[in-house]
């Protein structure tokens, strides 16, 4: 960690793959139950721990996207009946890190499989696939042209070779130690799904949050005194801050829904035998950083760096990856210092992949060919589009400032 500390200036976050991060939360489950799960260690032993009493045989794992551990603090410091609760339940509640890029392609590979990007090969929303030919949108896993919907699963993708490391479903099944997923009912068969998902039978729509709580609890019902991991994920924070921005009453008002529902509707009232040694953690893949108008750069306004790019900028728009035309790196460099360094910070691809940026390795084989030769890290309120958006996103993520970059780890016992 070392050298990419000395390689990110503050107040940028550096991702902690050693113990404090998304990545390590898998590992921190397997341990639970003696078993390890993915590449990276636990989770520091502070955060888990003191929690362990006689033992957990279930977790239940909520995955809320896109609440930032200050967003959470500012929403928590207006909601003193959700602060007493996990105080009252004996919660442990820290900051860990994201994982870099701090995007939900990324950060939810990693932690439906306990690799770091660097393994995966998961870099970002958007792709370049040489094996393709193409800039691929990395949740749809289709071509990411507009006008053009080109299905990589049609053409060939094969999702054990796109992403060459077991699953979490999969490595838990063989301790047979079922792997429960909740997600919403119009993604479940999202190329991303079927690439997080693969080797499990139990992945389960849900239409809204009523539905998905009451399945939940059926769940908890059902798998009483068995070892299971319970999963839940749920987007709506991540949504409301593209379209508002993460800082207007909508996300204090969904928060107070959530947390609401969470104590009356899954937890209130359930059995004995439900409680007995099960763990409950709350966390997410990221963050959000408030971008106005202004902050958005527009490649079409640059037309002395457009025309060194071998294709427009991949990546997220707050932590875009450069490919450059050969021999034009320096120049690109310097362009970039020179006329955006009020915006972004740039950093050598090679220099920031031999740091840890992605993680540690061993590196799967096309993540050099995806990452480009620079990326770059916005700065507070800046992201770089290739040209004006029909629709203009508030907040942004996929960064390392610290609303972006800062997650919650929230875990207790139900007994």
């Amino acid at each position: 960690m070392g050298g990419l500390k000395a390689l990110l200036p503050a107040p940028f976050v550096v991702p902690r793959y050693e113990g404090r991060s998304i990545g390590n939360i898998p590992a921190t489950f397997g341990a639970l139950w003696g078993l390890e799960v993915g590449s990276l260690p636990p989770l520091a032993p502070s955060l888990w721990q003191p929690l362990l009493g006689d033992g957990v045989e279930r977790v239940l794992f909520l995955l809320l996207d896109a609440v930032g551990w200050e967003r959470m603090n500012r929403a928590l410091a207006q909601d003193a009946v959700t602060a007493c609760w996990l105080e009252e339940v004996g919660a442990v509640v820290e900051p860990i890190t994201s994982i870099f890029p701090s995007t939900t392609t990324a950060a939810l590979t990693t932690i439906w499989t306990g690799t770091p990007p660097a393994q995966h090969g998961m870099v970002g929303y958007t792709v370049w696939l040489r094996e393709f030919g193409v800039v691929a949108n990395m949740i749809a896993l289709q071509v990411a042209h507009k006008g053009l919907r080109a299905d990589l699963l049609d053409a060939g993708l094969d999702t054990e070779r796109f992403v060459p490391v077991p699953t979490l479903a999969q490595q838990l099944k063989g301790a047979d130690i079922p792997l429960f997923v909740l997600i919403g009912a119009a993604i479940r068969g999202s190329g991303l799904s079927q690439l997080h998902f693969r080797g499990s039978e139990q992945v389960i729509p849900y239409a809204g949050l009523g539905d998905c709580l009451s399945l939940l609890r059926a769940l908890l019902d059902k798998t009483s005194g068995q070892r299971a991991l319970i999963a839940a994920y749920w987007p709506s924070f991540d949504t409301l801050s593209h379209i508002h921005g993460p800082n207007p009453s909508h996300w204090d008002a969904e928060w107070h829904i959530v947390m609401t529902a969470l104590r009356d509707v899954l937890l209130r009232d359930l059995s004995p035998e439900a409680r007995r040694r099960t763990l409950v953690v709350i966390t997410a893949d990221h963050g959000h950083n408030t971008v106005p108008e202004e902050g958005v750069v527009l490649l079409s306004d640059h037309p002395e760096l457009t025309r060194r790019l071998v294709v427009e900028p991949t990546g997220d728009s707050r932590a875009p990856y450069l490919h450059v035309r050969d021999g034009e790196r320096a120049a690109v460099r310097a362009y970039v210092e020179e006329r955006l360094g009020h915006a972004f910070t740039a950093l050598d691809v090679d220099e920031a992949l031999a740091a840890g940026l992605w993680g540690p390795g061993p590196l799967h084989p096309d993540v050099r060919s995806r990452l480009g030769d620079l990326v770059l890290l916005a700065h507070d309120g800046y992201a770089l589009d290739a040209r004006k958006r029909e629709t203009p996103l508030i907040g942004r993520h996929g960064g390392l400032w610290p609303d972006e970059a800062l997650v919650p780890w929230i875990a207790f016992r139900l007994d």
